[in-house]
C-alpha cells in the first residue's frame, strides 16, 4: 500500500483559505482565523490553568489506548491459537462494533464516575479494530514458514518472534496508527459529555457554553497536536518492539580475517563430534510399507514399499508427479498415507524445493533461528566455502539470489540434527558453485542418513562418493 504524505503546500494553501474566509466572514463568533486561534493557544499556554487538562486528558486517553493494545494483541494471539476462544469472542466483537458510542456512554455513566469515561471509550474503540487486524495477520501467515517451523522444532517462543511476528508486524502498526486517532477523538467526546475536572473535553464544553470560538479552536487545535505527536510516539515505540523481538545475535564480530585464522582444517576437526551427534538422531531404518497416497483423487503412490538404510546415502530418482516430494514429507511427518505405514525417524533437517527463509534475517540469522546452538565461525566458513561472497555475508537473504538462498537452505539442514531430507538442493547453481556445495555437503553429511531427491544423475553419482 502507498503510503500518503501531506504535503505543505496543500496545508498553506488551506490555511489561506482559511483566512480569507473568516476575514470576508468577519464575525469571530462563527469562525476565527487561524492567525487569531495560534495567537489565543500562545496566551492559554502561558496560564497555569493551560496543562493541567493537556496532561490530565493524555493521561486519561493513553491509557486507555495502551489497556487496548495489549488486550486485543493478547485476545487475537489466544484466539488465533484456540478456535474456541475465537468463536466466543465473535459475537462481542461484533457488538462493540455495532452499538453505538452513545449507548456505551450512557451506560458507562451509571456505571461509574465520569473522570474514568474516557479512558474506557478510547478501550472500547481501539480494542476492536487492533484485534481484528492482528487476527488477519495471523491468519495470513504463511503455511510454507510453519511447516519449516515444525520439521526444525522451532520452539513456540522462537517461532512466536521470528516467524509470526513479522508477519503480523504490518497489521498492528497500521492499526495502531488509526486507532490512535480514533482514541482521542473518543476519549476528548467523552469528557466533553463527562465533563471531568482538568480536562480538555471540560474546556471545550465551557467554550461552548460562553461561546468562545476562539478557546474552542485553540483546543481544538492542542488535540491535533497532542494526536500527532502521540502517533509518532507510538508508533517509533512499536517499531522498536518488533524490531528488538526480531532480532538475533549478530555475527558481524566474524571477519575474513577469523576465516582464514580458523582454517578449513580446524572447522573439519569440530564438525566430527557435530556428525557424530546428528547421525545418532537418525540411526534407525526408515521404513515404508505398502503405503498409498492420492491428493484430490490423483494417486501418486500405490502401495510402495522401501526401506532407507540408517546412515546412508539414498537417492530418488523418478520422473515429476511421482510422489518423491511426497516420500520426503510423509518422513518428515508433514504427510499422512492413506494406507500403509511409514517408520520415521525422530528428527529430520530437510531442504524443501522452495528455500523457506526469513527474507529479513542474514543466512546466519535464518540458521540460528532453527539452530540456536549453531557456531557464527563455522556457518561464515561454510558459507564461503560455498562460494558465498564475503561482502554478502551480513546483507539480509531477501537481498541474495535464488543460487545463494538455495545455498543458505541447504546449509540450515546440514547444521541441524536428524535425518537429511533434500529435495533438490543443488537446483539454481552454476556449476562452479554446485561444485563447492557438493563438497561442503559431503563434508557435513558424514555418517549421516541423506535422502536426495534428484533429476541430475551427476549429483546422484557425487553425493555417494
Amino acid at each position: 500500500m502507498k503510503k500518503e504524505h501531506i504535503s505543505i503546500r496543500a496545508v498553506i494553501l488551506w490555511l489561506v483559505i482559511w483566512e480569507i474566509g473568516a476575514l470576508l466572514l468577519n464575525k469571530e463568533v462563527f469562525l476565527v482565523s487561524p492567525v487569531r486561534t495560534v495567537m489565543r493557544l500562545g496566551q492559554l499556554a502561558v496560564t497555569a490553568g493551560f496543562w493541567f487538562p493537556v496532561v490530565g486528558s493524555l493521561m486519561r486517553i493513553v491509557s486507555g489506548y495502551i489497556l487496548a493494545l495489549a488486550a486485543a494483541l493478547v485476545l487475537s494471539r489466544i484466539a488465533f491459537i484456540r478456535p474456541g476462544v475465537r468463536s466466543l469472542l465473535a459475537p462481542l466483537i461484533a457488538a462493540i462494533k455495532a452499538v453505538p458510542v452513545a449507548s456505551f456512554v450512557i451506560l458507562a455513566l451509571i456505571c461509574f464516575s465520569s473522570k474514568y469515561l474516557a479512558v474506557f471509550l478510547a478501550f472500547l474503540i481501539v480494542t476492536p479494530l487492533v484485534y481484528a487486524n492482528a487476527l488477519a495477520g495471523y491468519d495470513s501467515q504463511s503455511i510454507e514458514l510453519a511447516e519449516m517451523a515444525d520439521v526444525f522444532r522451532i520452539n513456540k517462543w522462537r517461532k512466536f518472534r521470528y516467524i509470526e511476528i513479522p508477519q503480523i508486524q504490518s497489521h498492528v502498526m497500521s492499526a495502531a496508527k488509526t486507532g490512535i486517532g480514533m482514541a482521542w477523538k473518543a476519549g476528548i467526546a467523552a469528557e466533553v459529555i463527562g465533563t471531568p475536572d482538568a480536562s480538555i473535553g471540560q474546556k471545550l464544553y465551557q467554550a461552548k457554553v460562553y461561546l468562545e470560538t476562539p478557546d474552542l479552536l485553540a483546543w481544538t487545535a492542542v488535540v491535533i497536536i497532542l494526536s500527532v505527536a502521540t502517533e509518532g510516539l507510538f508508533i517509533f515505540m512499536l517499531g522498536k518492539l518488533f524490531r528488538g523481538l526480531k532480532s538475533v545475535p549478530s555475527n558481524r564480530g566474524v571477519t575474513k580475517r577469523n576465516v582464514q585464522v580458523t582454517g578449513r582444517q580446524s572447522v573439519v576437526d569440530r564438525q566430527q563430534s557435530i556428525a557424530d551427534r546428528q547421525s545418532a538422531a537418525g540411526s534407525s531404518d526408515i521404513t515404508f510399507d505398502r503405503v498409498t497416497k492420492s491428493f484430490g483423487g490423483t494417486r501418486v503412490l500405490k502401495k510402495y514399499s522401501c526401506t532407507f538404510s540408517a546412515g546412508k546415502t539414498s537417492v530418488i530418482m523418478a520422473p515429476s508427479g511421482s510422489g518423491k516430494t511426497t516420500i520426503l514429507r510423509m518422513i518428515a511427518g508433514l504427510e499422512k498415507p492413506d494406507s500403509g505405514s511409514v517408520g520415521a525417524p525422530d528428527r529430520v533437517a530437510m531442504v524443501f524445493q522452495e528455500d523457506r527463509l526469513l527474507d529479513y534475517l542474514t543466512a546466519y540469522g535464518n540458521i540460528k533461528v532453527a539452530v540456536p546452538n549453531a557456531s557464527a565461525d563455522d556457518i561464515r566458513n561454510h558459507l564461503t566455502e560455498m562460494g558465498i561472497p564475503e561482502e554478502e555475508l551480513d546483507k539480509p537473504v531477501g537481498c541474495w539470489s535464488g543460487g545463494m538462498k538455495r545455498r543458505a537452505a541447504l546449509l540450515r539442514a546440514l547444521t541441524a540434527d536428524g535425518v537429511l531430507l533434500l529435495d533438490e538442493p543443488f537446483k539454481g547453481l552454476d556449476q562452479e558453485a554446485k561444485d563447492m556445495t557438493i563438497r561442503v555437503t559431503g563434508d557435513m553429511a558424514n555418517k549421516r542418513t541423506l535422502i536426495l531427491v534428484t533429476h541430475d544423475k551427476d549429483e546422484e553419482e557425487r553425493i555417494k562418493q
